[in-house]
């Protein structure tokens, strides 16, 4: 991106804001269980400490059994003392299992599942929307599913447990059931513009457009910033054939988005829909006949795009993304090719840019087998065939801290397993976690 990283100025903070989710350490709802290694102690000082006061509950004192080490040996040990009714001792070992793999579903789920045994409803609900966040996080959407389900039975009236249904729902292509959920949403949050654009999505997905453009209005109007709205109602517009509306709406967040490429900084921050949003927009210039501005915002955005997978190479939406641009890049060409059919720069441009996007297809498919083998895992955690498949995808998609937490669960299962020293050492030091998608805890 050349000159433009070191002239461009740094976007300002009202446009690096995006998502937003579950916000407070879970140490605050899970008592310890044995000691804590430093490491540990420094992943459960993130949250807040246990409860203490009238009411609270003492930290269990559990001893570890030798070679519990790994998140999944520790749910197992918790679900043991679960069955014993040693309901302290259970929330230690999950609590343990958690510090050591924050993605740890099984430990979230097992700990909501104690809390409701309790009788402790509404913090039960909180950890189940925490497990569930964490299964979206990771595209399992039948985990996500069961964990709400088991929320809603216990307050079928929780918004967030609907909101959060209405994503699944949307996200499985259940649109009549997401309709239904953000229907019902609405009708006790009316001022969260999320929902209509989620409706709003769902309306243009069955070509209902204009309901889609009244949805999409209404979360405009609630949320003015917000760019995935903004381009959402342009495709909507365009629908409709209402062209010089969906320039008009689709420019709005486009100059906000392109100048946060110019520094890396406000590159980092830029939400990851940005690609299909400026894919979008010069697709809306193209069909305009403007080839010119659509190409410019078309290399602006792949240079952008391709940097920042670089830097997030497992980010789903933005591969998405990059696929839409790629596409919107080809139609670019192809207008191009129409008045220099034999041109031999277009035609090389071309045959590159096919090669990308079966490069970029093929990413996106791995990531889908990588959830679908991380659920069987949870569903066979010591089947080492199960987890040596899916150690082999999360690298292929370049997840290599999960890939090595993987081979360490193998070798804690099986010591002599080749496969993973193999893989190991290819991997090679992994020095620190990705952040996970979400950070758990309460809520609002």
């Amino acid at each position: 991106m050349g000159a433009s990283w070191r002239q461009g100025r740094k976007a300002s903070d009202r446009h690096i804001c995006y998502a937003v989710a579950i916000v407070v350490g879970l140490a605050a709802v899970l008592p310890a269980g044995g000691q804590t290694t430093t490491r540990e102690a420094s992943i459960a000082s993130a949250g807040t400490q246990p409860a203490s006061g009238p009411g609270s509950r003492p930290a269990a004192a559990t001893t570890m059994p030798a070679g519990a080490d790994t998140a999944e040996r520790l749910v197992e040990l918790g679900r043991r003392a679960e069955e014993l009714k040693k309901y302290d001792e259970a929330l230690g070992y999950y609590r343990r299992a958690y510090e050591k793999d924050p993605k740890s579903v099984a430990a979230l789920a097992g700990t909501a599942g104690i809390f409701l045994k309790q009788n402790k409803l509404a913090e039960s609900i909180r950890v189940y929307l925490s497990a569930a966040q964490v299964a979206i996080g990771m595209n399992q959407y039948a985990t996500a599913e069961q964990l709400l389900q088991q929320a809603a039975g216990i307050d079928p009236s929780n918004s967030r447990v609907v909101f959060m249904l209405a994503r699944v729902y949307e996200a499985t292509r259940r649109e009549a059931q997401a309709i239904e959920m953000y229907r019902r949403y609405l009708k006790t949050e009316r001022n969260d513009y999320r929902a209509y654009l989620g409706l709003g999505r769902l309306y243009l997905g069955g070509k209902l457009y204009r309901q889609a453009i009244t949805a999409l209005k209404q979360a405009d109007t609630l949320n003015p910033q917000d760019a995935e709205t903004l381009i959402t109602l342009a495709k909507a517009y365009y629908s409709v054939k209402d062209y010089e509306q969906a320039r008009s709406v689709a420019a709005r967040p486009i100059e906000m988005l392109e100048q946060m490429f110019t520094t890396p900084e406000g590159l980092k921050n830029v939400p990851s829909g940005f690609a299909d949003q400026i894919s979008t927009y010069a697709a809306i210039l193209l069909d305009n006949g403007n080839v010119d501005q659509a190409e410019q915002h078309v290399r602006l955005g792949l240079e952008a795009a391709r940097e920042k997978l670089r830097q997030t190479p497992d980010d789903l939406t933005l591969l998405r993304g990059l696929v839409q641009l790629c596409q919107t890049s080809d139609a670019v060409l192809q207008a191009r090719l129409s008045k220099q059919p034999r041109d031999p720069k277009l035609l090389a441009s071309r045959a590159r840019l096919v090669g990308e996007l079966a490069d970029l297809n093929q990413a996106i498919e791995l990531h889908r087998a990588a959830g679908a083998w991380a659920e069987a895992a949870q569903a066979a955690p010591d089947d080492t065939s199960i987890l040596q498949e899916l150690a082999t995808v999360q690298y292929r998609i370049k997840k290599l801290w999960d890939a090595a937490e993987t081979c360490r669960k193998i070798l804690a299962l099986k010591p002599d397993n080749d496969f993973a020293r193999t893989l190991l050492q290819q991997i090679g030091p992994v020095t620190s976690q990705p952040a996970p998608t979400t950070q758990l805890g309460t809520g609002s």
